[in-house]
């Protein structure tokens, strides 16, 4: 995959939410192809050092999510064992009429493994600055302005990666990316 220029990004960025929901409003039937959603969880609050919950801020950006995702008919959500990753994703559950499916955070291979069965409609997964590079590295995408660890900056919340998935034989690999920011 040929990384995107600055200007080609700032582009994509800009019409993002609109493509995105377009192509999401209908997921397609095939089943060789996916769309999963990599999130990291929005601006967490300062109540907890070790579970904090959102913050004013954060549940702003949780509620522009399920916006963008609307009208996606029930997709899979996913989120790990922590309050701000399951509050992230808390409006669009609310409004889709689904169940968040928790996992454990430090369980990358499971989240990888989880996420190659998702062979149909939307999976989003709000997560880490530390897992979703990973995560989007098991499908073949490379993320671009990571900081010194490879992780998300660390005050880079609204960052949303949209991967097709194309699935064929034993393989799974993304087709196409967009990065939104939200």
């Amino acid at each position: 995959m040929i990384p995107p220029t600055d200007a080609t990004r700032r582009a994509l960025l800009l019409s993002a939410p609109i493509c995105a929901a377009t192509w999401l409003e209908e997921p397609t039937a095939d089943p060789r192809f996916a769309t999963l959603v990599l999130s990291r969880h929005a601006e967490k609050g300062d109540d907890d050092a070790r579970d904090p919950s959102l913050s004013a801020a954060g549940h702003e950006r949780a509620t522009r999510l399920a916006a963008t995702f609307a009208r996606v008919s029930k997709p899979r959500l996913f989120a790990t064992e922590y309050r701000r990753t399951q509050q992230t994703l808390e409006p669009l559950a609310r409004a889709a009429r689904v169940e968040v499916v928790v996992k454990p955070a430090a369980d990358v291979d499971a989240w990888i493994a989880t996420l190659r069965e998702g062979r149909e409609g939307v999976t989003i997964v709000a997560t880490h600055s530390n897992v979703v590079p990973r995560l989007a590295a098991a499908f073949g995408v490379t993320l671009a302005d990571l900081d010194a660890k490879g992780n998300l900056p660390e005050a880079e919340y609204g960052r949303v990666v949209v991967l097709t998935l194309r699935f064929a034989s034993e393989r799974v690999d993304a087709v196409n990316s967009i990065e939104l920011s939200i």
